[in-house]
Protein backbone atom coordinates (compact mmCIF):
# COMPACT_ATOMS: atom_id res chain seq x y z
CA UNK A 1 0.00 0.00 0.00
CA UNK A 2 0.90 3.40 -0.14
CA UNK A 3 3.60 5.35 1.86
CA UNK A 4 2.17 7.08 4.73
CA UNK A 5 -0.58 4.42 5.92
CA UNK A 6 -0.11 6.24 9.31
CA UNK A 7 -1.14 9.48 7.91
CA UNK A 8 -3.89 8.95 5.40
CA UNK A 9 -5.04 11.77 3.57
CA UNK A 10 -8.96 12.49 2.36
CA UNK A 11 -9.57 11.90 -1.53
CA UNK A 12 -13.21 13.23 -2.72
CA UNK A 13 -15.16 11.73 -5.97
CA UNK A 14 -18.54 12.05 -7.06
CA UNK A 15 -20.23 8.75 -8.40
CA UNK A 16 -23.26 7.82 -9.15
CA UNK A 17 -25.60 6.14 -6.50
CA UNK A 18 -26.28 2.72 -7.85
CA UNK A 19 -22.44 2.42 -9.00
CA UNK A 20 -21.49 3.18 -5.59
CA UNK A 21 -23.83 0.77 -3.79
CA UNK A 22 -22.11 -1.86 -6.31
CA UNK A 23 -18.74 -0.84 -5.30
CA UNK A 24 -19.64 -1.43 -1.64
CA UNK A 25 -21.51 -4.59 -1.99
CA UNK A 26 -18.30 -6.11 -4.08
CA UNK A 27 -16.07 -4.83 -1.18
CA UNK A 28 -18.06 -7.11 1.62
CA UNK A 29 -18.05 -9.84 -0.61
CA UNK A 30 -14.47 -9.30 -1.38
CA UNK A 31 -14.41 -8.53 2.57
CA UNK A 32 -12.03 -5.43 2.27
CA UNK A 33 -12.86 -1.86 3.15
CA UNK A 34 -13.60 0.58 0.62
CA UNK A 35 -10.71 2.66 1.38
CA UNK A 36 -8.56 -0.23 0.29
CA UNK A 37 -9.55 -1.11 -2.84
CA UNK A 38 -9.51 2.23 -4.01
CA UNK A 39 -6.22 2.64 -2.97
CA UNK A 40 -5.30 -0.50 -4.74
CA UNK A 41 -6.95 0.45 -7.76
CA UNK A 42 -5.69 3.74 -7.62
CA UNK A 43 -1.50 2.68 -7.09
CA UNK A 44 -2.62 0.11 -10.08
CA UNK A 45 -3.66 2.85 -12.20
CA UNK A 46 -0.98 5.22 -11.57
CA UNK A 47 1.84 2.72 -12.15
CA UNK A 48 -0.12 1.16 -15.79
CA UNK A 49 -0.46 4.92 -16.84
CA UNK A 50 2.72 6.72 -15.39
CA UNK A 51 5.42 4.18 -14.56
CA UNK A 52 7.87 7.29 -14.40
CA UNK A 53 6.02 8.92 -11.44
CA UNK A 54 7.51 7.97 -8.21
CA UNK A 55 7.18 8.82 -4.76
CA UNK A 56 8.42 12.36 -3.47
CA UNK A 57 8.42 14.29 -0.83
CA UNK A 58 6.08 16.74 -2.36
CA UNK A 59 3.41 16.55 -5.66
CA UNK A 60 5.45 19.75 -6.98
CA UNK A 61 8.70 17.83 -7.09
CA UNK A 62 7.47 14.55 -8.56
CA UNK A 63 6.06 16.94 -11.63
CA UNK A 64 8.89 18.90 -12.04
CA UNK A 65 11.26 15.92 -12.44
CA UNK A 66 9.69 15.30 -15.92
Amino acid sequence: MGRNVDNPVFVRARIDEETRDKFKIACMFHKSSMDAVLTELIEEWVAKKYPFVKPSPSVEEAVCEN
